[in-house]
């Protein structure tokens, strides 16, 4: 038997990849990401295939992490600050990069604001007490 102890950072990505998504969740979700899929930010110009592709593959991680902290949200309109807040401390705990969680959160904004909660995600800072710890 080997002594291998994955690093907290691969334990928490494989945990939250092979987190299942109920499938009514799934289905609701793909309907709201299709037309937010491919537009900016700013909704200006459309982003590339491969874009679209890491704000899907960030959004349902997120929604799997939260998942494996307990939180049974039964539609992804249901995410709000709080869930956004324990996504961080999990992120920052499990030593992400600064570089990481505000991509991600940067993600989760722009997802936000699809599903009519703008300004819910604010800046990175927001959600740290000690800003040392992005």
């Amino acid at each position: 038997m080997s002594n291998f102890k994955m690093k907290p950072i691969a334990a928490a990505v494989t945990r939250s990849f092979h987190t299942t998504l109920p499938a009514p969740f799934l289905h609701e979700f793909e309907r709201i990401f299709e037309p937010y899929r491919l537009r900016s930010a700013n909704g200006k110009k459309t982003v590339s295939q491969r874009t679209a592709k890491v704000r899907r593959e960030t959004l349902l991680r997120a929604y799997r992490t939260l998942r494996d902290l307990g939180y049974k949200l039964q539609s992804p309109k249901a995410l709000s600050q709080k869930h956004v807040k324990a996504l961080v401390e999990h992120w920052c705990d499990s030593g992400l990069s600064a570089t990481h969680i505000h991509t991600s959160l940067c993600i989760l904004r722009t997802f936000a604001e699809t599903i009519g909660k703008r300004g819910m995600v604010p800046g990175t800072f927001s959600f740290v007490e000690d800003p040392t710890r992005l």
